[in-house]
């Protein structure tokens, strides 16, 4: 089986368990985010030209990193991703090191990220490529309404908390940097004029 075969068969894998196993609190961590989150992995691996197999990992990676808010709470989701992404792979042929490379990348996504690779730079710059851009103002919401609906709780000062976080963020590869940095700037200045506006 080619890695393109493999990739076909393990996005439909991860389909079917967003699908059959929906939790509705899931309203930013599900299949629409993981999705993205593979289309800016692929675009980032080929403006870096990896070889076939960094590709196929780090797709892997994309498509399993959040499927362990499926079962469980928000800490150690991504421990429970490599779980499942170990079971699916224990029935392939695909060599252990490379199933390895697929974990560490997806532990890169763990805040507070340190990647320490290319692939995991790329990896965790893909799951936060929305902070510099205008989808950014769409998903926001979205994250601390799944924070209360998971929490029951619910979560107040979230223009600052979303400062805070922008200001905490950093982008590891050169391609983001040079693409994202200025509109995360622009977004925080937003933000930080809602915040000034609401002051009487």
């Amino acid at each position: 089986m080619d890695t393109n075969e493999w990739l076909t068969n393990l996005s439909r894998f991860v389909v079917k368990m967003f699908t059959e196993q929906s939790r509705p609190e899931l309203v930013y961590h599900n299949l629409e985010h993981t999705k993205g989150v593979v289309i800016h992995v692929q675009q980032l691996a080929n403006h870096y030209h990896l070889s076939p197999k960094d590709y196929f990992i780090l797709s892997a990676a994309a498509w399993f990193h959040d499927i362990g808010h499926l079962f469980g709470v928000i800490a150690g989701h991504e421990e429970r991703s490599v779980e499942i992404m170990k079971h699916y792979f224990s029935e392939q042929a695909i060599d252990k090191e490379c199933m390895e490379r697929v974990q560490e990348c997806i532990l890169a996504t763990r805040m507070p990220t340190n990647p320490t690779t290319l692939l995991q730079q790329i990896i965790c710059d893909a799951d936060t490529f929305h902070l510099g851009t205008d989808e950014f103002f769409s998903t926001d919401p979205l994250i601390y309404r799944e924070l209360e609906l998971r929490l029951g709780c619910c979560i107040g000062g979230q223009t600052q908390k979303s400062i805070d976080f922008l200001e905490m963020h950093q982008f590891y590869t050169d391609y983001c940097k040079e693409r994202l940095t200025e509109g995360k700037r622009k977004n925080m200045i937003y933000l930080a004029s809602l915040i000034q506006k609401a002051q009487p």
